[in-house]
């Protein structure tokens, strides 16, 4: 079943052309990234922060004296720098700092931590998205959405609803025997990917 799955992969598209030609800078959404239209067109430089249970999570420094990083840490959810995309994981209620992301595609992966709730008047502190004991000192694997701007846990549930379109590709994931496992989801999201992509291209 494994071999079928990596076979498939070799005929799809890498979702090389998600970001071709577009602008460097900071993006407010996800329709305004897929229009290239940027908050700012500014380069900038990356700064690793230190956190372990967020692979991949840096402080973006803009190379221009005209943006301040309290100008898009707050507003804006994508950054491109020409050749990595960038999620802000601050407006995904997790922590400061934007997440690289390895691979493009309509749905993107990466690790973060259990998302805080918005603190609703009259609530009693952070509640988990799950309504259990929050322990951010955890990661938890995401999609996001690049056409709705969505964030997803990444979990059998969520692959199963986002592979519904597809139903051959549903029932290979459905029988796979690791289809719990972390790398058997990120595969068919990435197979997901190339069947989006390939179907935008005829």
């Amino acid at each position: 079943m494994r071999l079928l799955v990596y076979c498939a992969l070799l005929f799809f598209p890498r979702s090389s052309g998600l970001c071709q030609n577009h602008t460097i800078g900071f993006y407010t959404t996800v329709e305004d990234f897929g229009k290239n239209r940027p908050f700012h067109t500014t380069s900038f430089s990356l700064k690793p922060r230190k956190d372990k249970y967020i692979p991949e999570l840096y402080k973006l420094n803009p190379l221009g004296k005209d943006l301040l990083a309290t100008d898009f840490e707050r507003t804006c959810q994508l950054a491109w720098n020409g050749e990595n995309l960038f999620i802000n994981i601050g407006l995904q209620r997790m922590k400061r700092g934007f997440v690289k992301i390895e691979k493009l595609g309509s749905y993107v992966f990466f690790i973060g931590r259990p998302q805080y709730y918005v603190d609703w008047p009259g609530s009693r502190g952070w509640v988990s998205q799950e309504s259990e004991p929050l322990d951010t000192r955890k990661s938890k694997p995401y999609v996001f959405d690049m056409t709705l701007g969505r964030i997803h846990p990444l979990t059998p549930s969520t692959v199963e609803r986002l592979l519904e379109p597809f139903p051959d590709l549903l029932s290979l994931y459905s029988k796979d025997p690791n289809w719990k496992s972390l790398e058997t989801m990120g595969l068919y999201i990435e197979l997901l990917n190339g069947l989006l992509e390939t179907n935008s291209m005829k």
